[in-house]
């Protein structure tokens, strides 16, 4: 019985071990988003440049706070003017911002974030839209 009681204890030991770093991980990736961040280009999953057009959200901004508010700023397309919440889960890379007072909501994935750029898409129908951090 002792070296049951025993071999509890190691694995959950072991088990802390294991989780504590990952979630320390995966916290830190999801502070990584929070900050002000502004268009700078569409491109293709392959990191080639594509025939979309930056000039239509030319001077969008999206703003992420660390209390789970979201904005969302344009200087002319007002349909890009919003104000929400998103949740972002960092293990399976997805984004989800919701659009306050109509109740529709989008589910992003995150491409690839760093301390400097945000790579966001729909789909594969879709082009990565990058992001640099103000």
């Amino acid at each position: 019985m002792r070296l049951i009681k025993n071999r509890l204890i190691a694995f959950a030991v072991f088990a802390i071990l294991l989780i504590a770093p990952t979630h320390k991980a995966l916290s830190q990736q999801k502070e990584l988003i929070y900050g002000e961040w502004v268009f700078e280009k569409y491109e293709l999953k392959d990191g080639s440049s594509t025939n979309a057009s930056d000039k239509t959200n030319k001077g969008l901004t999206l703003l992420f706070l660390a209390n789970g508010k979201f904005k969302s700023t344009h200087p002319s397309l007002e349909q890009n003017n919003f104000d929400g919440v998103f949740r972002y889960y960092p293990d399976k890379k997805n984004l989800v911002i919701e659009k306050l007072g109509d109740g529709g909501y989008d589910k992003i994935r995150v491409a690839f974030l760093d301390k400097t750029t945000l790579k966001l898409f729909y789909d594969d129908e879709h082009p990565i839209v990058v992001f640099k951090k103000k």
